[in-house]
């Protein structure tokens, strides 16, 4: 992160708080740059995107999908009902995408909820899913709607 981007961070200090998902159940939360002209995804759109079929916003950038470590429960959901591939499906799928010049490379992997919202708040063009652990959203940073329901509806697409 450079110094311009942390400072910002510092300096602006509202944010976005979500109500916890219903005891029991997972909710993961799709975010983008708040700069992001697109705010509403499909699950099917989501899925092209991370097995590497939709590489490009609608202005021509590159899209930057984060995904989270694999000790995290998030990802192994994301996975599981959002990709449907196991983890080592999904990295040989991605060797295949970067092979055949799809994509410059996979996606960028991070450890937590709270690196991938720094890396989304910082990179324009950067895409992530975060659980439900996290419930403050950092300012830069735009919770995408799913199917056009937000995260708080309770027939969310990604709540199970």
């Amino acid at each position: 992160m450079n110094a311009d981007a942390l400072a910002a961070l510092l300096v602006v200090t509202l944010s976005v708080a979500l109500p916890p998902a219903p005891a029991g159940r997972m909710r993961l939360i799709i975010i983008v740059p708040a700069s992001q002209s697109v705010a509403d995804f499909s699950v099917a759109d989501l899925r092209r995107i991370y097995v590497g079929e939709i590489t490009r916003w609608p202005n021509g950038h590159r899209i930057v999908p984060v995904m989270l470590g694999p000790a995290s429960a998030a990802a192994d959901l994301f996975l599981k009902r959002v990709v449907r591939l196991s983890a080592i499906d999904f990295a040989q799928n991605w060797i295949g995408v970067v092979f055949r010049g799809r994509a410059p490379g996979p996606p960028v992997v991070l450890a937590r909820s709270g690196d991938a919202i720094r890396f989304v708040a910082t990179h324009p063009d950067a895409l992530a899913f975060i659980g439900d652990e996290l419930s403050v959203i950092e300012p830069g940073v735009r919770v995408a709607t799913i199917d056009q329901k937000a995260p708080e509806a309770a027939d969310y697409p990604l709540m199970w």
